[in-house]
């Protein structure tokens, strides 16, 4: 954060003999203020306070740069908004997924549910919210494994229930729709990496888009899906988890 180091508001300046808390701040005409910045040995919003001590006429020009350093203090004393969060109450970001969200075939037995996830402080004008799970990990020469795809969850909501991938989609918000997936049809598909590969990364993506509802013919693609939220999408939220065996 930066402060007022102190202001000069004649050709000299302020007296350099006085001490520091003599040092007072007079509007004049007879040259343009400057100011320096530097790390503050006070608080930033100490400068806040100075504002109302000047009064309107040849001191506005003055208030006005003042009002803008408090600005920016304030910003900086943490009151700048939150940015857009994704969190889940079953795994922690590049935390391992636990096997109740394993995939149950190709090998792997596991529960092949759907962790929790929760978001909040979406972007200014949020219409809705598409939820992109990929694998790019995956050995399919480059374009990765598509594991959830869901779109068209209402701008009001913030949480996927545990186990809300089911291919029946009941757990899900009213009015959202899952996508198929690279396993050939709709809900979650969890993780099954080859036996011997390093653990893949998971990348739970949820895009916050300004449309209400995607217009995708009903046999679109995956990739199609993809392309219109990336075109639509005002901000994201990423969470990633990993699982190898």
């Amino acid at each position: 954060m930066f402060v007022l180091d102190h202001v000069g508001l004649t050709h000299g300046g302020p007296d350099k003999g006085a001490p520091a808390s003599d040092r007072s701040i007079a509007p004049t005409t007879s040259a343009p203020f400057s100011t320096t910045l530097r790390q503050p040995r006070r608080s930033g919003l100490h400068w806040c306070g100075i504002i109302d001590h000047l009064k309107q006429g040849k001191g506005s020009y003055m208030r006005q740069h003042l009002f803008a350093v408090c600005s920016v203090a304030l910003l900086s004393t943490g009151q700048a908004a939150e940015p857009f969060s994704l969190k889940s109450a079953d795994f922690v970001h590049q935390g391992t997924l636990a096997e109740k969200h394993v995939l149950n075939g190709f090998g792997c037995s596991g529960g092949n549910l759907s962790p929790a996830l929760e978001w909040s402080n979406p972007p200014a004008g949020t219409k809705s919210f598409a939820l992109l799970v990929h694998d790019p990990d995956a050995p399919t020469g480059g374009s990765g494994w598509w594991h959830w795809v869901v779109i068209d969850i209402p701008a009001t909501s913030r949480l996927l229930p545990f186990g809300a991938g089911k291919p029946d989609g009941v757990g899900l918000p009213e009015g959202a729709t899952q996508w198929k997936t690279d396993f050939g049809g709709p809900g979650w598909g969890g993780p099954c990496p080859p036996i011997g590969d390093r653990p893949h990364n998971y990348h739970f993506t949820l895009h916050a888009l300004k449309v209400e509802k995607l217009e995708l013919p009903a046999n679109g693609s995956t990739a199609l899906v993809g392309y219109m939220v990336h075109a639509n999408s005002l901000g994201k939220a990423i969470l990633t988890g990993t699982y190898g065996r």
